[in-house]
């Protein structure tokens, strides 16, 4: 029981002839099997920065830390490319892309005793940076006609759009009709 480590004992031995004596003290160390007491939780990040996903392993005796992550295709080792310090409690992601959206992330734990423990998964999710990818296009219209201009913003997360018009002193922002 883990309230009985580092306890000490000894024993005394006395029989039909004197004197009794004593042992040495031997102490009792209790290994904690690994364990998990806060598992990685879900990360929102926009594309290109990077984050962490943590583990709290408690009082776990030497724990090891094996990272995962499942793109869809099954859980494999979190190694190299954007992938840091994947042998501790922090796995670190140096970089995101838009295609990690949705990847999953979790850790085996190890340590002195067994078995081994497996946490809860992490979802990362990927916010879109805006962008243009169709930008609009020139118009020619006859006066008193009516002109629409349109752009495609791509997969931006959450779009919000503000026209701007240059009438020879510098873009403002367009509150509503010209």
């Amino acid at each position: 029981v883990t309230s009985m480590n580092n306890y000490s004992y000894r024993v005394t031995i006395s029989g039909a002839c004197t004197p009794a004596v004593t042992s040495n003290i031997v102490f009792l160390t209790v290994d904690e099997k690994p364990e998990i007491i806060a598992d990685p939780q879900d990360t929102t990040v926009c594309e290109g920065t990077g984050t962490v996903f943590s583990v709290n392993t408690g009082v776990t005796t030497n724990p090891t830390y094996l990272w995962q992550v499942n793109d869809g295709g099954g859980w494999v080792t979190a190694t190299g490319g954007v992938y840091i310090n994947q042998t501790t409690a922090y796995l670190g992601l140096t970089t995101t892309n838009s295609a990690m959206n949705g990847y999953r992330y979790r850790v085996i734990v190890s340590g002195k005793c067994a078995p081994a423990i497996t946490s809860g998964e992490a979802v990362l999710t990927i916010r879109e940076k805006p962008e243009v990818t169709v930008p609009p296009a020139n118009v020619t219209e006859c006066e008193d006609g009516t002109v629409t201009f349109t752009i495609n913003a791509g997969v931006t997360t959450n779009p919000i759009y503000q026209w701007q018009v240059d009438q020879g002193f510098g873009f403002f922002n367009i509150s509503g009709g010209i």
